[in-house]
């Protein structure tokens, strides 16, 4: 079996992602919620390129009367529950067609039940009450990224290309 489901149950939800391309969106920045079902898969490590077992949600919409995927997370975690809300912790890959490259981001989604895809659009999440709860990323202002500290360890890296 190449993919497992890890429940039975389907979940109706409203999914906001609070980043975008790995940079953490405020509040009033947050794009309109995703109604659909979300999914989370056990992968082998044989079906993945990755050659490692692996988790993955993915929210399904309907067009019409067929499922499309349309927000996808890998190594999905449950970091908090906030109010009638979740916050799901994983990582996306991006593709740039521009130089053919991929890169993985980490994302944070707001996850949020309803009762079904045609229930009643649910209140605005109001992020007020939890925002000293929601996760922060730590550093001094000073501090080179990592990435930063690699193409300096590594000068011949920033003029490769494939």
């Amino acid at each position: 079996m190449l993919a497992q489901k890890l429940y039975i149950y389907t979940v109706f939800c409203e999914v906001t992602t609070l980043r975008l391309d790995g940079i953490r969106l405020r509040p009033g920045e947050w794009p309109t919620p995703i109604r659909g079902r979300i999914v989370i898969v056990q992968h082998g490590g044989r079906a993945m390129a990755s050659r490692r077992s692996m988790r993955s949600a993915e929210l399904l919409t309907d067009w019409g009367t067929t499922p499309v995927p349309t927000l996808h997370m890998f190594e999905p975690e449950v970091v908090d529950v906030v109010g009638d809300a979740l916050l799901f912790r994983g990582y996306v890959v991006k593709s740039c067609r521009e130089d053919q490259r991929c890169a993985e981001y980490q994302q944070l989604w707001l996850v949020r039940p309803c009762m079904s895809m045609d229930a009643p659009p649910l209140a605005p999440f109001d992020p007020s009450k939890w925002v000293r709860r929601l996760p922060v990323e730590e550093c001094a202002g000073n501090e080179q990224s990592s990435s930063a500290k690699w193409l300096a360890a590594h000068p011949v890296a920033a003029d490769w290309k494939r």
